[in-house]
């Protein structure tokens, strides 16, 4: 079972990824560096990815079969729905 990737609330502003570049240009206006906004867009999540396919790419040279296994459903109800209570966060 896959359920959909939804967001339910954003913030003003920013209720899609086409609003992105005016986060990106009030985040220069306010101080941000260059680099650490392409960090922001991405650049932190490819440098992770080029590492993880090259360990892929050495396990797969020592022979190691990748694990293709799914999770039974039955061992992820109740388990599957992920969200912080902002307000007990908060508490003081």
């Amino acid at each position: 079972m896959t359920l959909p990737f939804v967001f339910f609330r954003t913030p003003a502003g920013l209720e899609d990824v086409s609003k992105y570049p005016e986060l990106f240009a009030e985040l220069l206006a306010r101080g941000w560096l260059e680099k650490d906004i392409q960090k922001l867009a991405g650049l932190n999540l490819i440098r992770v990815f080029k590492a993880v396919e090259k360990v892929r790419d050495e396990m797969a040279a020592d022979g190691v079969e990748p694990l293709e296994e799914e999770i039974p459903h039955e061992d992820i109800i109740g388990r599957d729905y992920c969200r912080y209570n902002v307000k007990r966060l908060m508490a003081p």
